[in-house]
C-alpha cells in the first residue's frame, strides 16, 4: 500500500492544489461540459422507461417496483426485458412527483449532478491508482499523486464517451451504478488502511462497501462487478500478489513434478529401487493425485514387502481413477441428454 515507484506527478509541471480545490475544479468542469443538456427533451428509450412506465405514477404501489423490470413490466412475464433496476426507477418516480408531471428539465439536472459527483470521486480513485494507498495517523487518506489525479479526473469529466449516459435520461442507471460502484471501492480502501502505526482493518467499512455494492447492483446489474474489483485490488495492490511470479511458480512446479517422476521411473528400470522411491515420493508430494507415480511407488513397495504402505497407495490410486471415470461418464451423459433435448425441439 505504499506509494508507487513511478509517480506521474514528477512529469507534470504545474503547482499542487489542495484536495478540496482539485475536487471543486473537476466538479465545475464536468458541470460546464454537460450543462447544455439540461433543457433536452425525452428521446429514444425515455418514452418507454419514463413516459409509458406506470411505476412512476403515484397510483402504483411502491412495492411493485421490486417485482417489475426497468420498463415497468412484470419480471415473471415472458416478454420482460429482465433488467432489474428498482432504485433507478425509484429516482425517476421521485423526479416525476416533485416536478408534478413529465417535465424533462428536472430529470436532466439530476443526471448532470450525478456526473459531477462521479467526476469528483474520480479524483480520489485516480489518486489511489496513480499514487498508491496510504493513510495518515488520523485515518485521512493521503493523495500522493495530486497533480496526476487532477489531470486524469479532469479528462474523465469532459470525455465525450459519457454523453449518452448524461444527456440521455435512461442513462441514469449507468450514472447511479457508477456512483455507488466508486463509493463501494473507496469504502473498501478505507477498510484496509496503512499508516506509520501499522495496518488497520475495519469490518464496518467492509460491510459498508458490500452494502454500497448491493445498491449499485440495484441501480444496474453490472454493479455486482465491484465485488470482483475489490477482491482483485486486495490481492494485487494491497497484498502485492505478483501474478507473473505466481504463474512461473506453478509452471516450475509442474515441470519439477514430471522431472521427479521421469527420474524415478528411469532409476526403477535400472533396478535402483531405493533412489526411485525417493523421486516417486517427491512426485506424489508435489501432486497428491498423481496416479502414475502412486502406482509405480506402490508396486515397488509391494516388491520390497512394505505391504501396508503399498496397499494404501494403490487403493488411493484406484479411488482417484474411479472418481475421474465417474465424472467423465456423468459429463458425457449430461452432454448427450442436452443434445437429445436440443434436437427434439428442432
Amino acid at each position: 500500500m505504499a506509494q508507487s515507484e513511478f509517480n506521474l506527478d514528477h512529469e507534470i509541471s504545474w503547482f499542487v492544489l489542495p484536495s478540496y480545490w482539485a475536487k471543486i475544479i473537476v466538479g465545475l468542469i464536468s458541470c460546464m461540459c454537460f450543462a447544455n443538456s439540461y433543457d433536452g427533451d425525452f428521446v429514444f428509450d425515455d418514452s418507454e422507461a419514463i413516459i409509458n412506465n406506470k411505476d412512476l405514477r403515484a397510483e402504483t404501489p411502491l412495492g411493485d417496483l421490486w417485482h417489475h423490470d426497468f420498463w415497468g413490466g412484470k419480471l415473471s412475464s415472458n416478454t420482460s426485458h429482465k433488467s432489474y433496476r428498482p432504485l433507478t426507477v425509484l429516482t425517476f418516480r421521485i423526479n416525476y412527483l416533485f416536478a408534478g408531471g413529465f417535465h424533462p428539465v428536472g430529470f436532466h439536472v439530476i443526471n448532470i449532478i450525478l456526473h459531477c459527483a462521479i467526476s469528483v470521486l474520480m479524483v480520489d480513485v485516480f489518486s489511489i491508482l496513480l499514487g498508491g494507498l496510504q493513510y495518515s495517523s488520523k485515518g485521512r487518506r493521503l493523495n500522493l499523486a495530486p497533480k496526476a489525479s487532477l489531470l486524469a479526473a479532469s479528462l474523465f469529466a469532459v470525455h465525450p464517451v459519457h454523453t449518452e449516459c448524461v444527456a440521455g435520461i435512461v442513462g441514469r442507471a449507468d450514472l447511479l451504478c457508477a456512483l455507488f460502484f466508486l463509493l463501494s471501492f473507496l469504502g473498501y480502501c478505507k477498510a484496509l488502511r496503512e499508516n506509520k502505526e501499522g495496518n488497520h482493518f475495519s469490518i464496518l467499512w467492509v460491510l459498508a462497501s458490500v452494502l454500497l455494492g448491493a445498491i449499485a447492483l440495484l441501480c444496474k446489474e453490472q454493479g455486482i462487478t465491484v465485488l470482483g474489483l475489490n477482491a482483485v485490488f486486495d490481492a494485487l495492490v494491497i497484498n502485492k500478489l505478483n501474478i507473473v511470479e505466481l504463474i512461473q511458480k506453478v509452471l516450475r512446479k509442474d515441470k519439477s513434478l514430471e522431472v521427479h517422476y521421469n527420474v524415478g521411473k528411469n532409476l526403477a528400470d535400472k533396478g535402483n529401487q531405493t533412489a526411485a522411491i525417493k523421486y516417486y515420493r517427491e512426485a506424489v508430494r508435489l501432486n497428491p493425485k498423481y496416479v502414475h507415480a502412486m502406482n509405480n511407488l506402490g508396486n515397488i513397495l509391494k516388491e520390497r514387502n512394505e505391504l501396508q504402505e503399498a496397499e494404501g497407495l494403490l487403493s488411493l490410486a484406484v479411488q482417484i481413477q474411479y472418481v475421474k471415470r465417474m465424472a467423465s461418464i456423468v459429463a458425457s451423459t449430461d452432454h448427450k441428454q442436452y443434445n437429445g433435448i436440443l434436437y427434439s425441439k428442432c
